[in-house]
C-alpha cells in the first residue's frame, strides 16, 4: 500500500505523503508479473521527486506544499497539538506546523524512512514512535533512488521521542551511493548465457535485488558485491537447494543447473560493467544522480 495520509479535524487538511513519477506500462507476459513498467522522461522539475502537500478537501486545493530531493518518503502523522511528523528517504523525521509548514524540529535517524509515525500516551507522558528501514519498490533501480543506504549496514530499529528526551543514537555506517563489485577476470563469459540469465533474473530476483542489479540496499543485497554469487556451486546452493531460508532468501526449486548459471553469467556481466564504468568515471545510464541536500537540524 501507499504510504500513510493524515487528517487533521482543527485545520481541516489532510497531509499527503506525495509522489511524482510516471511510468508507461506495457504487456510482458514472460514476466513474474506479466507487466513492466519503464519511468518516463519529463522536464518538469519536480519529476522524481516527492513532497508533503497539506491538501484542503474543500477548495480542492493545497494550503502549502514541502517539496523533498527523494520520491519515497514516509507516510504522515497529525497531532492535536498542529504539528505534522514525517520522515524522509535521507533518514530525516521532520516536525512542521500544521497550518504553514514550518519546520519546527528534525531528527538525523541514520537510515531512511517510509513508516508513518505514532502517537500515544503512557502514565501521563505523550510519546511519537517510529520505525525505521528502508524497502519498498526501492530495490528496482538505484538510479531512481541513489540514497546510498547499505544492506546490513545500517540498522533498522524503532525510536521514541518523547519532550526533553535525552538518549543519544550510537554511529552508524554513513550512507554509500557507489557500488564495490566482485570480480573474476579469468572468468569467460557466453553473451547468450548473460541474455537469458538476464530475463531470468527479472522474472524473479529484482523484486529484492533491484532491476538491472542496482540495488538500493533494501530488502536484499547487491548481488553484484555479492561473494555468494561470485561462485556457481554456493549460488546454486542458495538458489536450489535453499540453504538461506531461514534468512529470508526463498528457494527456487524449479532453477535448473544450467539456468542458475544464466543468472550467474548475468550478475557477473553486471558487476564487469560497473567496474568498468567506475573505472571510467562515467555515471550510470538509466537516470541522473541527484544530489544531497541535508541541512543540520
Amino acid at each position: 500500500n501507499w504510504q500513510a495520509m493524515s487528517y487533521n479535524p482543527d485545520t481541516g487538511l489532510v497531509y499527503v505523503p506525495y509522489m511524482e513519477l510516471g511510468f508507461r506500462f506495457t504487456r510482458a507476459p514472460d514476466t513474474f508479473s506479466g507487466v513492466v513498467a519503464t519511468p518516463v522522461g519529463s522536464d518538469d522539475e519536480h519529476e522524481g521527486k516527492g513532497a508533503l502537500i497539506a491538501w484542503d478537501p474543500v477548495t480542492q486545493k493545497p494550503k502549502w506544499t514541502v517539496w523533498h530531493d527523494w520520491m519515497w518518503n514516509g507516510g504522515t502523522l497529525s497531532t492535536a497539538g498542529d504539528l505534522v511528523f514525517q520522515g524522509t528517504a535521507d533518514g530525516w523525521l521532520t516536525a512542521y506546523d500544521a497550518e504553514d509548514g514550518d519546520v519546527l524540529w528534525r531528527f538525523n535517524t541514520g537510515l531512511g524512512i517510509i513508516a508513518p509515525p505514532i502517537s500515544y500516551s503512557w502514565k501521563g507522558t505523550q510519546y511519537v514512535s517510529l520505525l525505521v528501514g528502508w524497502a519498498g519498490p526501492n530495490p528496482y533501480g538505484n538510479n531512481l533512488m541513489p540514497t546510498g543506504w547499505r544492506y546490513n549496514a545500517q540498522p533498522r530499529r524503532l525510536l521514541t521521542f518523547k519532550l526533553d528526551g535525552k538518549a543519544k543514537l550510537p554511529a552508524t555506517a554513513p550512507y554509500d551511493e557507489t557500488p564495490h563489485p566482485l570480480d573474476d577476470p579469468d572468468l569467460v563469459l557466453a553473451s547468450a548465457d548473460v541474455t537469458a540469465g538476464e530475463t531470468l533474473y527479472h522474472m524473479g530476483c529484482n523484486g529484492c535485488h533491484g532491476g538491472n542489479l542496482q540495488s538500493s540496499g533494501a530488502p536484499g543485497p547487491d548481488l553484484r558485491e555479492s561473494a555468494i554469487a561470485l561462485d556457481k556451486d554456493a549460488l546454486w546452493s542458495v538458489l536450489h537447494d535453499g540453504v538461506l531460508l531461514s534468512k529470508g532468501m526463498p528457494q527456487f526449486p524449479g532453477f535448473t543447473r544450467e539456468q542458475v548459471g544464466q543468472i550467474y553469467s548475468y550478475i557477473r556481466a553486471g558487476a564487469r560493467k560497473e567496474l568498468e564504468r567506475q573505472e571510467k568515471g562515467s555515471q550510470p545510464g538509466a537516470a541522473e544522480e541527484k544530489s544531497r541536500s541535508i541541512s543540520a537540524g
